[in-house]
């Protein structure tokens, strides 16, 4: 496909297009290749574009080698239920399912190096106790800055802490799984909490417990917080105005790669992409899990799609037994008629080198459907896989 004079800067393997060239339909493809303003398509559009013909602007997202971040994730259950982070995070797949007449659903996999229920972040401004014991004498405590994994780790180091003091007195600090409240003791009397005379109020730990620090906590030798653990999130959700997309009017295209007849729509019945990156830990006796980081050790790309046996259509198989290179394309959005591509609601999962690794008949309902599974590799150093929204 030949471009304006320079335009061809603008594309690499791997980048969507979206031809609203009115002969073909508006048709989706994956650029394969770049020389100078001439794009090689993964698969021949059934008519050559005239001059002139527009093409959409693609987002894409290419597979990375290196450089994989690590990312916390956190996950509020029920929105006030429970609270659990994953920290060290690596995804290791992301899966795309497409059924025949349903919402086309993705998924992403990842793995960790530490996992927390119901945490509680400790900060500079959160970190000090100050407290007077049974003498009376006032001390003052921190604790280290870090999330905790859980209200009793926090209230154990809590706890140490005032008993690494000078003081006679034995103190305690527990938290109640019934009704989310911590308790501050002592064996002596008297016993105070200063939350707001002491000399570390404006830092105090006891918000972040759930006392009221407005005042100081006299009188007696335990006190229980005032108010439970708070579990829902602090963030309000931003949802998109549109309509999840639907898997009809889609278009599933696999073929052998040098293959230059007028492309068809493969009748799918149910199309799956599932990427993946393989990821080893690095372990360390030091780490609090044992584990202190991971890297990720390669990438496995499969596709699988369903579609019914044609009588005589040999193709599939002797691709199988050929061990041919095919490529494979489902483009999916919406169509304005049916026809077109709708701009902004379409885009395309593509693998420009594969291999079929798999192949069986299945009966359903009577109905006999060839069961492929494919599998991208990457080609003289070139990418396998990507996706692209037009």
């Amino acid at each position: 496909m030949t471009l304006g004079v320079g335009e061809g800067a603008n594309y690499a393997r791997g980048y969507g297009v979206l031809v609203k060239d009115a002969a073909n339909g508006y048709s989706i493809r994956t650029v394969k290749s770049v020389a100078g303003d001439v794009l090689t398509l993964n698969i021949p559009l059934a008519v050559a574009p005239g001059a002139g013909i527009k093409l959409g602007k693609p987002i894409t997202y290419i597979p990375s080698d290196s450089g994989h971040p690590s990312i916390a994730c956190w996950e509020y259950e029920g929105n006030e239920g429970a609270v659990q982070l994953v920290a060290g995070t690596k995804f290791t797949g992301w899966n795309l399912q497409a059924d025949a007449g349903q919402a086309i659903n993705g998924s992403f996999t990842g793995e960790g190096t530490s996992w927390f229920f119901n945490p509680i972040t400790i900060d500079a401004t959160s970190k000090f106790l100050d407290f007077s014991d049974s003498t009376p004498t006032t001390f003052s405590v921190s604790i280290v800055e870090k999330t905790y994994k859980d209200p009793d780790a926090l209230a154990a180091a809590l706890q140490k802490a005032m008993n690494d003091t000078a003081s006679g007195d034995t103190f305690t600090v527990s938290y109640s799984s019934v009704d989310g409240k911590f308790t501050i003791a002592s064996d002596g009397t008297p016993f105070s909490l200063l939350w707001n005379t002491g000399t570390n109020a404006a830092n105090s730990i006891g918000t972040k417990l759930g006392y009221l620090v407005a005042a100081d906590d006299t009188g007696s030798q335990s006190y229980e917080s005032d108010n439970a653990q708070d579990y829902s999130s602090p963030f309000e959700p931003a949802y998109d105005p549109v309509d999840p997309l639907v898997a009809k009017s889609n278009q599933l295209l696999f073929r052998k790669d040098d293959d230059t007849s007028t492309p068809v729509c493969v009748e799918a019945n149910s199309v799956n992409m599932n990427p993946q990156n393989t990821k080893a830990n690095i372990q360390s006796i030091c780490a609090a899990s044992g584990v202190s980081g991971s890297v990720m050790t390669g990438r496995l790309v499969t596709m699988q799609f369903t579609a019914p046996l044609n009588k005589y259509d040999i193709k599939a198989a002797a691709q199988y037994r050929r061990n041919d290179t095919v490529v494979f394309q489902y483009a999916f959005g919406e169509k304005e008629d049916e026809t077109n591509w709708d701009a902004g609601k379409s885009g395309c999962f593509s693998t420009l080198t594969a291999k079929i690794t798999a192949l069986t008949i299945t009966d359903v309902d009577g109905i006999s459907y060839l069961d492929i599974t494919l599998q991208g590799f990457v080609a003289n150093g070139l990418g396998e896989t990507y996706l692209n929204f037009l």
